[in-house]
């Protein structure tokens, strides 16, 4: 496994050379599960209990203006879709301040702070097929913050108002203030 002084080299070079930063690498296995998902899954939100932060400093990394946090090198969670969706919502609720990353399977990557009060979210419209790697981060490379990340393709449930098709499915989730 690549050390960060190994990967800090290497996109140093590749950025001397003038080589695309956002090239797709080879990542560790996600640190809190990697999950296929097809359009319409049920439960809605599919919920992974995880920790996000780590010692990565997201703003060194060459990532989209915006990108804030300290991640692991890891991703927190994989959801692979083994076929298009027509859309989806990713968020996370948790018990500090926190940011999400995700890079879809084209090798963009999306970022948000603070979209529902302290919690992150990001909205996907017109989704592709493939893996959606996700990382959450934390405000300074010795903290962690824990809680829920969650995928919906109801469009209606938010951080604080989450929604289900299932009868009986009650959520309690509030959303870090």
């Amino acid at each position: 496994m690549p050390t960060r002084r190994t990967l800090a080299l290497v996109t140093l070079a590749a950025l001397a050379l003038g080589a695309p930063v956002a090239a797709r690498q080879e990542a560790p296995d996600a640190l809190f599960g990697a999950y296929t998902l097809t359009p319409g899954f049920l439960p809605d939100p599919f919920i992974v209990s995880a920790v996000g932060g780590g010692p990565l400093d997201s703003a060194s990394l060459g990532l989209p203006e915006g990108c804030l946090g300290f991640i692991s090198e890891a991703p927190t969670a994989v959801f692979t879709y083994t076929e298009a969706p027509s859309g989806f919502r990713v968020f996370f609720l948790g018990d500090a301040d926190a940011t999400l990353i995700v890079e879809a399977p084209d090798g963009s990557t999306s970022c948000s702070d603070d979209a529902y009060g302290l919690d992150p979210a990001l909205e996907f419209q017109g989704a592709q097929a493939g893996s959606y790697r996700v990382w959450i981060g934390a405000f300074g490379a010795e903290s962690a913050t824990s809680g829920y990340l969650m995928l919906t393709e109801i469009y209606d449930s938010v951080p604080g108002s989450i929604l289900t098709p299932l009868v009986n499915f009650v959520t309690s989730l509030v959303p870090a203030e």
